[in-house]
């Protein structure tokens, strides 16, 4: 997924108050949980495909220890990021959130005053989020 080549062209259009709360809301208890330790809220917010994903990455020695499961593939992947390095959510301002059809990004400042974008997706009615991390801005 790309978001844009630039800041004014970014991918599909604002999304309307039910979808900008509920994917900005995705994202910010996801990141919450990753600060918190709360592999089981993580997991329940990722998308099928980000799991997917998380099993491939993890693949080999550490997900040796593993079953597999998500939570414990989440906690797998937490052992091996320094803690000031994982995504805090302490108090996130959602400045955007874009969508394209069933997928989009939510935009956000961070407490620093760092821009990223989340990648979403909307998986039945539930909007979930599409990678591990968000990526910071320029």
């Amino acid at each position: 997924w790309e978001l844009g080549d630039e800041r004014g062209d970014l991918l599909g259009e604002e999304a309307g108050p039910e979808d900008h709360d509920a994917a900005g809301s995705a994202v910010e208890k996801f990141l919450r949980a990753q600060a918190d330790g709360d592999s089981a809220t993580a997991c329940s917010l990722m998308s099928a495909s980000t799991k997917q994903n998380l099993e491939v990455f993890l693949e080999g020695a550490s997900a040796k220890s593993v079953k597999n499961t998500c939570t414990e593939l989440v906690e797998a992947l937490r052992s091996q990021i320094v803690a000031k390095r994982l995504p805090q959510a302490n108090s996130i301002d959602v400045t955007s959130v874009r969508i394209e059809g069933e997928r989009g990004f939510v935009l956000y400042r961070d407490p620093g005053g760092t821009e990223s974008a989340f990648p979403v997706v909307r998986e039945g009615s539930a909007w979930k989020v599409a990678a591990i991390a968000g990526q910071s801005l320029p």
